[in-house]
C-alpha cells in the first residue's frame, strides 16, 4: 500500500505507526481467521474492510491491557496502549487472534512467569543489527520477582498457537522494561491462575462504529461486541505501517 496516499494528519481515532524489529528467530506468523469469524469456518474466513481506499487485513480484536504488577505505571489513551514500563514491571495485553507464529533456529528468548506461563521474544522497538545488540538488550531486562530469562537452542521450527476457548483464539502479549514484546506460547495447565487472573485489565474500548459502516466484507462480517477495538494492517502486508482505531490498531507486538 501506498502509505503517502493516506489522509495527513488521519482523523481520529486513526494513527501511523511502524513495527518493531523481529527477533532472530520470528520468522512470520499466519492468520487463520478474522475475530467474531466461527471458528468451523472453512473458506472466506478472513475480513478485508477498505479504509482509506486500500484494502487492509482485520486480524485481531483488542481486549484489555495493564501491568503487573498492578501498582506499575501504564494508560489507555483513545483505546490504544501508551506503555511505560518501569524496571521490574510488564505490560500485559489480552487480545483475540487466530494468530501462528512460525519461530526458526538457532536461538529463541523466553522467560517464565511465576505460574509457568512461557514467552516467546517476539519483537525489540529498536533496531537490533546483531546477536549482540540483543544479548545487550535482553540481559539489563529488569522482571518482576520470580521470573527467569533463558536463551534457548532452537534446532528445529516451532510454531507457536493461540489458546482457543470456543469460537476465540486468544494471544496474551507483554512489553518488558525494555520495551520488548513477548507472546505467550506454553500455557498454564490452569490458564485461570496465571497472568491475566493476577492484574488489573482495563478494558479497550471506543464508541464511534462509523468507521466501519461502509466497508466492503470478503469474509463473514464479524460479529465483534460493540465498541469493541479491532486490529487491521495493511494488505498486502508489507510490515511498514499499521492504523489505529476501530478497525485497525497501532500494534505493540
Amino acid at each position: 500500500m501506498n502509505v503517502s496516499a493516506l489522509p495527513n494528519p488521519l482523523p481520529p481515532p486513526y494513527a501511523l505507526s511502524a513495527t518493531d524489529t523481529a527477533a532472530p528467530a520470528n520468522n512470520g506468523t499466519c492468520f487463520s481467521r478474522s475475530p467474531g469469524v466461527p471458528a468451523n469456518c472453512t473458506e472466506n474466513c478472513v475480513y478485508y474492510p477498505e479504509i482509506f481506499g486500500d484494502s487492509w487485513l482485520l486480524f485481531g480484536e483488542l481486549v484489555c491491557a495493564g501491568t503487573f504488577p498492578a501498582n506499575g505505571s501504564s494508560t489507555t489513551t483513545g483505546g490504544s496502549l501508551q506503555p511505560t514500563n518501569i524496571p521490574g514491571y510488564v505490560t500485559a495485553t489480552m487480545t483475540k487472534q487466530c494468530k501462528d507464529y512460525k519461530y526458526v533456529p538457532p536461538w529463541m528468548g523466553v522467560v517464565t512467569d511465576q505460574w509457568g506461563g512461557k514467552w516467546a521474544l517476539q519483537t525489540s522497538e529498536k533496531p537490533m543489527a546483531t546477536d549482540g545488540d540483543w544479548a545487550n538488550n535482553l540481559n539489563t531486562v529488569v522482571w518482576p520477582a520470580g521470573w527467569v530469562y533463558e536463551n534457548v537452542t532452537l534446532n528445529t521450527t516451532e510454531i507457536h498457537v493461540s489458546y482457543l476457548m470456543g469460537n476465540d483464539c486468544w494471544s496474551f502479549i507483554i512489553r518488558d522494561s525494555n520495551n520488548n514484546a513477548w507472546h505467550m506460547f506454553v500455557y498454564p495447565e490452569n490458564i485461570t491462575n496465571s497472568l491475566f487472573a493476577n492484574f488489573d485489565c482495563i478494558p479497550f474500548k471506543l464508541s464511534d462504529a462509523a468507521a466501519i459502516s461502509n466497508a466492503t466484507a470478503s469474509a463473514p462480517k464479524p460479529s465483534a461486541s460493540s465498541g469493541a477495538v479491532m486490529i487491521a494492517a495493511g494488505w498486502p502486508l508489507t510490515g511498514v505501517a499499521m492504523l489505529t482505531g476501530l478497525l485497525a490498531s497501532k500494534l505493540f507486538f
